[in-house]
């Protein structure tokens, strides 16, 4: 069962956060009861989808020569033998090797917004609406990006920073890609994982009607 919640959070304009902002009420769509089981399915679904298997080794097919018999069959006194690379021989193909592996598993678009709304919802402690971040970064320099980080609120430099957008631009993306401790986010892209490993929670204005019903 689903009901629509409401939280109030704090807007701060990202190049004059000392200026007064109003407060927004935000409406989210979440579960009505929250269920352990439903997240753990949710996390374990989109931790999997996020594996990637890519250790590969040849089979007897695959390795290179090999189909020429390496001396006839009888007369020899050697052990029979019908190719180089059989899996009995040095630089030969392997048995039951491993093989790039896709674990990709479907999750309904109506549950996982379920999901990512309920998650929001419980950590509405973290969250801040953000005012001009998008349209305050120009250039593509980590330097200038923390800097403005730093002057909005020099707390947030020591922390895990979940960054909400409505669409991860390089520019964006190259200001940030080498700071460990922030994640950039998009509709498509986040993760009830980023939610609940984020100590902050910064929101572009922008982004606001594609994540939430406002």
């Amino acid at each position: 069962m689903t009901i629509v919640k409401q939280i109030c959070c704090d807007v701060r304009d990202f190049r004059d956060a000392l200026s007064q902002q109003p407060t927004i009420t935000l409406n989210l769509k979440t579960c009505a009861e929250v269920s352990k089981f439903f997240f753990h399915r949710i996390l374990t679904i989109q931790n999997k989808n996020q594996r990637c298997k890519t250790a590969c080794s040849k089979t007897r097919a695959e390795v290179r020569g090999g189909g020429r018999k390496p001396w006839k069959q009888k007369g020899t006194g050697r052990a029979r033998a019908g190719s180089s690379v059989s899996p009995l021989w040095k630089g030969g193909g392997v048995v039951f090797g491993p093989k790039p592996t896709v674990y990709n598993k479907k999750i309904n678009f109506k549950e996982r917004q379920l999901a990512i709304f309920t998650g929001l919802y419980a950590c509405s402690y973290k969250i801040v609406i953000v005012r001009n971040f998008v349209s305050s970064i120009a250039q593509p320099r980590t330097k200038a990006f923390l800097g403005l980080l730093s002057s909005f609120d020099p707390s947030l430099l020591s922390k895990r920073i979940l960054i909400l957008v409505p669409k991860a631009t390089e520019t964006l993306y190259s200001s940030c890609r080498n700071v460990e401790k922030i994640t950039i986010g998009s509709r498509k892209t986040l993760t009830l994982r980023d939610i609940f490993l984020a100590d902050s929670i910064l929101i572009a204005e922008e982004a606001l009607p594609e994540f939430l019903l406002v």
